[in-house]
């Protein structure tokens, strides 16, 4: 019987000294992000935002969060003792894709002709 007892107490214990962590995950623009995984790194808790980018995860101090979403560069927060009293915001920067350059001077007469008559009006020529 003591044997259950203290395993009860050993797996229950470290639930007793954590505790709720929440917040908001946005943009740059301050648009909220939807979906975006939030990570306990030392529990290995996982949760995802709701739909207006809020999330409550458990924690304990020195826990390290990680915010995750494809598209976004991740980003992390080690939780302090503050972050249990206020709900915190998560700023996840887009990733920049650079695309190939286009090289214009392969294009046949019509569109080259077409591009030129496009540019002289804008410039107004």
């Amino acid at each position: 019987m003591n044997r259950i007892y203290i395993i009860f107490i050993i797996c229950f214990s470290s639930r007793l000294f954590s505790q709720q962590v929440s917040g908001i995950v946005t943009d740059e623009d301050q648009n909220l992000i939807p979906e975006v995984l939030v990570f306990n790194m030392k529990t290995e808790q996982k949760i995802y935002t709701n739909l207006a980018g809020e999330f409550t995860i458990s924690a304990s101090s020195n826990d390290e969060l990680r915010f995750v979403r494809r598209g976004y560069e991740r980003n992390l927060k080690v939780v302090t003792s503050q972050d249990f009293n206020i709900p915190f915001t998560i700023i996840i920067i887009r990733n920049s894709h650079e695309i190939e350059e286009v090289n214009c001077s392969a294009a046949n007469g019509k569109f080259r002709k077409r591009c030129e008559k496009l540019w002289r009006h804008k410039i107004g020529c």
